[in-house]
Order: structure tokens, then sequence, then C-alpha cells
């Protein structure tokens, strides 16, 4: 190994190490906060074991999707904007339940093992994944949606025959797998009545839909806009922007192209994961355990993007990031200083995040050291740097109260 090499696995360890210090930091404060019961530091020491075990996967695929040579950049990158995330920071506080730490992890197995297999034979690649898609839904209902992610995968990929044939033998197989195993552990464990319970699930999924969609028609437009800032505000305007930025782009190349591959189910996936979990939180769910899937899925695909050398390697993006997050962790701070509380004022928040980015895009094209700086790669330096404000600003809260 080079000495540039050894220099820059040093570097990459100590960011790792320092994300995942503030993490645990940040989790702590939380929790000294909200008051937790010294009963469920089991269940707290389990989730933040699984989100560790996710921000490595999260590592892995972000190192696999990133461009060449700069997959340790990308690892990173990915991690932080993972870990640092507030809904992620909170998510195992909101509840006891850690069934959406275990799904977050179980989505991203079979992410990463689709890519390690990508070189397989068809039927040797679906085979492993029918596995893993059944550990996937064993690890929370909301990995279901893995089947309709799968779908412009298949429309859109060059060999649509044999792509039907691993849909198929995945959905199929997995399904097979998780019946056959979900009835013989319960029958050992003797709770017989909870075999078909998987069953009794999907028979009702029409009934709960019918269900919550009356309730959403009886939402009035000022508490569905108070539920949708909630759920930006858990994520980072900023993060969301740049989220969809690098998955829809993905989406459309696709289309465009008639072409798919791992990172357009990926992309899919995560889409999903959002829209699903932006509903759950207008029906008045607390958990909100789709949207740290949501962010473990994103968190890779966005790093790719910063990790590509025109990007990471100039020097004008570089100075954006640190403007964009200096203005807008000023205006934040202000607004948190004017406001109060980080749980009042959403509409001022998000507000506030649009006027940073919009000052910082002034700032930066009449600079004369960023004006080499293309348009796209000048915003997502300013979601960038915006969506690390943010976090820092919430950490800071956190680590005050």
């Amino acid at each position: 190994m080079y000495p540039k090499q050894v220099k820059s696995w040093v570097r990459a360890g100590f960011f790792l190490f320092g994300t995942v210090s503030v993490y645990l930091a940040l989790f702590a404060a939380f929790a000294k906060s909200m008051a937790v019961s010294p009963g469920s530091f089991y269940s707290l020491t389990e989730h933040v074991v699984l989100v560790l075990l996710s921000a490595i996967l999260v590592f892995a695929t972000a190192w696999r999707l990133a461009p060449s040579r700069r997959g340790l950049a990308g690892g990173v990158i990915a991690v932080i904007f993972y870990l640092l995330n507030p809904s992620v920071v909170f998510q195992g506080l909101l509840s006891s339940w850690t069934g959406t730490s275990y799904a977050a992890l179980l989505c991203l197995l079979f992410l990463c093992g689709w890519m390690a297999t990508d070189h397989w034979s068809a039927f040797m690649r679906s085979t492993l994944l029918a596995f893993l898609f059944a550990a996937a839904l064993w690890g929370g209902a909301s990995n279901v949606w893995i089947v309709l992610a799968l779908v412009p995968w298949v429309v859109y990929n060059r060999r649509p025959l044999a792509a039907m044939g691993v849909f198929l033998n995945i959905v199929l197989g997995g399904a097979i797998f998780f019946f056959v195993s979900w009835a013989v552990a319960h029958w050992i464990l003797g709770q017989h009545q909870a075999i078909l319970a998987p069953w009794r699930f999907l028979c009702a999924c029409e009934r709960r839909a019918g269900m919550a969609l009356n309730h959403l028609g009886s939402l009035g437009a000022p508490q569905s806009l108070d539920r949708i800032v909630d759920v930006l505000i858990a994520l980072s305007p900023a993060w969301i922007v740049l989220a969809f930025w690098s998955t829809g782009r993905q989406l459309v190349n696709s289309v465009l192209e008639r072409r798919s591959d791992v990172s357009t189910f990926a992309c899919g996936l995560a889409w999903i994961l959002f829209i699903v979990a932006s509903a759950a939180v207008l029906l008045g769910a607390q958990r909100m355990g789709s949207l740290t899937t949501f962010v473990a899925l994103s968190a890779p695909l966005v790093a790719r993007d910063l990790a590509r050398r025109e990007f990471y390697l100039h020097r004008g993006t570089r100075l954006i990031v640190l403007w964009a997050f200096l203005v807008a962790a000023g205006i934040q701070w202000l607004t948190t200083f004017i406001i109060g509380a980080p749980g009042t004022g959403g509409l001022w928040r998000l507000w506030s995040a649009g006027v940073a980015a919009v000052m910082t895009l002034f700032v930066s094209t009449a600079a004369e050291e960023t004006k080499e700086v293309s348009m796209e790669s000048r915003w997502q330096a300013i979601l960038a740097g915006g969506a690390l404000a943010s976090y820092v600003n919430v950490g800071y809260l956190l680590l005050k109260s």
C-alpha cells in the first residue's frame, strides 16, 4: 500500500470515528432529554447496534456505487449523511419498537447481496436474493415494497425475459421461504395462532387501505400541512432535495436510456418508502420507520454524485459547501433564537433553509473562485452544506438541552 493510500485511509478512519462518536453523543443526549427509563436500556442498546451495522452496509453500498477510485470518499460521505440525520438519531427513542432498525438493516443487506452477486448467474443470484427477501420480510412488513421497486428494474432491463425470471424467483421463492420459516418457527415455539398471521395481514390490507384513505380525506389543510412540515424537518429539507435530485436523475436516465441496474432498484425503493412514510405521518404515525430506511438507501446514491472527481476534488465546490454550511447554520441558529424550541415554527424553519440556499447561490455566483463550477455542482454543494448545517443545529440543541 502506497503512503498516499495510507494517508487516505487514516483520514477516512478519523472521519468515521468522529461521525460514530457524534452519533452516540447525540443519541445519549436525546435519551437524557426524553428521560428514558433504565428498563429500556436493552432495547436502546439493540437499536444502536443495528444502526451501526446499517452504517457498515451503507459504507459498503456507497463504496460499490461510487466512481472508480472514489469508493473510500463515497463511503465516508454516505456514513456521515446517514448517521447524523435527525430521523436516524430520533427513531430509536420515539418508540421502544426496534423493528424499523431491523427493516433498514435487512433492506440494505438485500441491496448489498445483489451488488456482491452481480457477476453470478441469474438463477444463483435470484435464489440468494429470494432468501434475503424472506429475511427482509422477517425484519418488517415495510420491506414488502421491495416487490414494487423491482418493477422498474424489470421494465427497463436490457434482457426483459431474464429479468422477469429473476423477479418471479425472488418474489415467489422469497414468499415461500418466509411463510415456511414463519410457520415452522411459531410451531416450534408453540404459538400456533400466529402461524396464519401473515395471511391475515394480507387479507386486512385492503380494509386498512380504505380506512387510511378515508382518514386522509377527513384531515383539514392546516393539519395536513403541519404533518408534512414535520416530515421535512425530521429529514432536513436540504437533504430531501439532494436525495430526490440524485435518485430522480437515475430513474429518468433509466427511462430515457432504457437501461436499469441495481441503482435503479435502490432509487425506486427509496421513493416508495418516502411516500409510504409520509402517508403514515399524515395518518398520525409516530415511528416514521420507513424514513430511516429511505435515508439509508439514498445516502449511498447521494455520495456517488458527491464523490465525483469534478466535485470532490474541485476547490470551488468545497468553498461553496463551506459557505452554504456557515450561512445556513447562522440563519438556522438565528431562527431558533427568535422562535424558540425545535418543535415550533416549522414553516419558518423551512423558509430560513430556502433563504440560506438563495443567499449562498448569489455569493457563489459572484465569487471569482467558484465561477468555473457548473450549476448542477453548485446546487449540490449548496444542498450538501445546508443539510450538514441542519444536522449541526439539531445536534447543538440536543447537547444543550
